[in-house]
């Protein structure tokens, strides 16, 4: 996804800056050399970095570039004051969702990051896993003058290309897996939870971005009162958070899953996934106390 990503970005004639904490290399050589004294290696310092791009943003757009956990927490006081209440015109980039850097250690696994900048005003979240979904969203995002957050997987796109998309007038919205037992709301874009409806009949409304008008399309693609929101968070986030309302007055039951903190699991993102029991056997659960 970095390289489709930072493809993009080489293809795009719209003036921007490009900062980063020392990350992206290789990836990032070919626009070094293309945008040249726009593209800015501000080192390890993202607090300082986020601050500096909402300065430069006052002339045309900033990309804030660095590893998940890196941007989402270190830097939240320039988030929170120069980015979101200063709806400066600035994308940051987090590189690694969930528990893509394993082998790393909790330090750089990415699970706060949806909960924290939810709670800010005006800083729009995507989150593609498809180089479809990724297009849309570096379209809207060039041609919007606002804060935004990009979460960006370091692994492949997901191959999206046998799926009949059904998009609802949202390009951010739209049916991934016909069920009839269970729906389930999700970000997480991954060929197992895909599987795992296939095979269990349960219907898969797939978002790639964080809004109130995307979620409320995504509520009328649901066919199925038992609603489940699976997020890459600590806590429930900020799909389970958006509907939970709604799908009382509409009489849904909605459950949330999410992820447990284990500090001491090192290991691969597959690894991870099946020691902390998420998502599959997490949705199991759900289904059979609802069916019971």
């Amino acid at each position: 996804m970095r390289q489709s990503f930072f493809k993009f970005l080489n293809e795009e004639t719209q003036p921007f800056f490009f900062l980063s904490a020392d990350v992206g290399y290789p990836f990032d050589q070919k626009l070094k050399s293309m945008i040249s004294d726009r593209f800015i290696n501000m080192g390890v310092a993202e607090k300082n970095m986020v601050s500096f791009a909402c300065g430069l943003a006052q002339s045309e757009k900033v990309f804030c570039y660095s590893i998940g956990p890196f941007l989402s927490t270190y830097a939240l006081p320039s988030i929170r004051n120069d980015l979101a209440y200063h709806q400066s015109n600035v994308c940051l980039v987090s590189c690694g969702k969930g528990f893509e850097y394993g082998s790393q250690g909790f330090t750089h696994h990415v699970y706060e990051d949806l909960n924290l900048l939810s709670l800010y005003p005006n800083i729009t979240i995507y989150s593609p896993s498809s180089e479809q979904d990724l297009r849309h969203c570096m379209k809207e995002i060039m041609s919007t003058k606002a804060p935004s957050y990009l979460r960006l997987s370091r692994h492949g796109l997901l191959d999206l290309s046998w799926v009949k998309e059904e998009r609802t007038g949202n390009p951010f919205a739209y049916k991934l897996v016909h069920g009839r037992r269970a729906s389930i709301l999700s970000t997480v874009g991954s060929r197992e939870l895909i599987d795992y409806c296939l095979e269990h009949n349960i219907e898969l409304i797939h978002l790639t971005k964080y809004d109130q008008v995307t979620l409320k399309k995504a509520f009328d693609l649901l066919s199925n009162d038992l609603v489940i929101a699976v997020e890459e968070c600590l806590f429930p986030g900020p799909i389970f958070g958006s509907c939970y309302f709604k799908s009382l007055s509409m009489g849904k039951k909605i459950l949330s899953i999410n992820l447990d903190l284990e500090v001491d699991l090192i290991g691969s993102k597959k690894y991870m996934e099946e020691n902390q029991s998420y998502p599959l056997k997490k949705i199991t659960d759900c289904m059979k106390k609802y069916h019971a």
